[in-house]
């Protein structure tokens, strides 16, 4: 499949296997609002790139998508849980992020490429790809970060 990132069209293929990372605060302090390639969880992403099965050359994060570009021309996808998109939206909106666990989750059932289902929606889990509710670890110890807070 295709898709726009940018100005640019590049062919992605979905992700087979979910991949758990670890969101710091370094990742949100060194963030550019609004930006899907300078984003916390782009910089995430980049920070843990061996925790990857390929090679991470960049990605691109959206409201409820995640495209990690593994070589020229050619990105992952990589669904979010819709608890990521509320993150995302507190950020961009207040500069306010936790630190925490940020699931990239391969898409299932009808979110798979070519199933015929809108790739741009929410992100929801159906009958046919749900998914069991996790705990993140040391969710009791998760930091808040607010960037640009007294100016």
């Amino acid at each position: 499949m295709r898709t726009k990132i940018g100005t640019e069209f590049y062919e992605y293929t979905d992700a087979d296997i979910d991949v758990v990372l670890t969101r710091s605060v370094d990742d949100i302090l060194h963030a550019k609002r609004g930006s899907v390639q300078k984003c916390m969880n782009a910089n995430c992403i980049a920070r843990l790139a061996s925790q990857f099965p390929y090679p991470v050359i960049g990605s691109a994060v959206y409201r409820t998508v995640a495209f990690v570009f593994d070589k020229p021309g050619h990105a992952v996808r990589y669904m979010l849980k819709q608890s990521e998109t509320k993150e995302i939206d507190r950020h961009d909106a207040k500069g306010i992020a936790e630190t925490g666990v940020l699931h990239l989750l391969a898409p299932v059932g009808r979110q798979k490429t070519g199933s015929g289902h809108d790739r741009n929606n929410s992100g929801g889990h159906g009958s046919d790809g749900s998914r069991a509710k996790q705990l993140p670890p040391g969710e009791a110890g998760r930091l808040v970060a607010l960037v640009g807070a007294g100016k």
